[in-house]
């Protein structure tokens, strides 16, 4: 898992945070999985809008973010 925080949610500090999370990751980053295309030159899979049982992990981290941050 790879976080930060930032002062807002909007897409310049989510193009930030990948950007951030590529160049710190210890490994090569092939592909990401997220609810909303961001248009960035790897593979991207889209998840259906309204699904938390897809990605249970980190539907549950993104709640603790929110109730601790």
């Amino acid at each position: 898992m790879y976080a930060n925080v930032y002062s807002k949610a909007n897409s310049t500090n989510a193009t930030k945070f990948l950007k951030e999370l590529i160049e710190n990751a210890p490994y090569k980053v092939c592909s990401i999985q997220v609810d909303v295309a961001i248009g960035l030159t790897f593979l991207l899979f889209v998840l259906p809008p309204a699904k938390p049982t897809y990605d249970g992990k980190i539907e549950r981290s993104n709640r603790v973010f929110w109730e601790e941050f």
